[in-house]
């Protein structure tokens, strides 16, 4: 009668570039009165942590790596990325050359604009599973009804290419004969 399902649910780095890019490309951010422009920028996984690499111009030209660690409060909807930071070797080459920008607004700008509120995507996907379970033709005058109860999202897995949050079932179901 009562039924649980676990399962991950993909989050690709290229739909948070899509959603991410158009608030930070090619935006000036200030700091210390010098300028820089983000002229590109990319994720991947490495670890359990992902990467986030950074192509700047302006008072500071470069390439320039941080990472992040991705997150989701599941009594929000909110998947977010904690700890942003710039890598070891970045660290070390802005404090000997622009040290203003290793503590710039830069990282925390980052981190906001990678944060996504699920709600949205959680209810569709939430609606998606009733209409799929709510009644199956399983053979001749029998017919499996459910109904979806709880649909939750919990572990987050980073992966290479991607970000993998475990989502949580739990319904009803019943065998109807007719």
């Amino acid at each position: 009668k009562n039924f649980r399902i676990a399962l991950n649910a993909d989050l690709f780095y290229r739909d948070v570039l899509n959603i991410a890019s158009p608030l930070l490309l090619n935006k000036e951010f200030d700091s210390d009165g010098k300028t820089i422009v983000i002229k590109d920028l990319d994720l991947y996984g490495n670890g359990d942590k992902f990467v986030i690499k950074v192509a700047t111009t302006g008072s500071l030209e470069g390439v320039f790596y941080l990472t992040g660690k991705p997150g989701f409060d599941p009594r929000t909807n909110i998947f977010s990325v904690s700890d942003v930071d710039f890598d070891m070797q970045t660290r070390s080459l802005l404090l000997k050359s622009a040290n203003w920008f290793l503590h710039g607004v830069i990282k925390s700008k980052i981190q906001e604009k990678l944060n996504m509120d699920l709600t949205q995507r959680l209810e569709q996907s939430r609606e998606m599973a009733r209409k799929a379970i709510a009644q199956v033709q399983l053979a001749d005058h029998v017919i499996l009804k459910g109904n979806i109860k709880t649909l939750q999202l919990s572990d987050v897995m980073v992966q290479k290419d991607k970000i993998s949050i475990q989502i949580c079932t739990e319904g009803e179901s019943a065998v109807v004969f007719q």
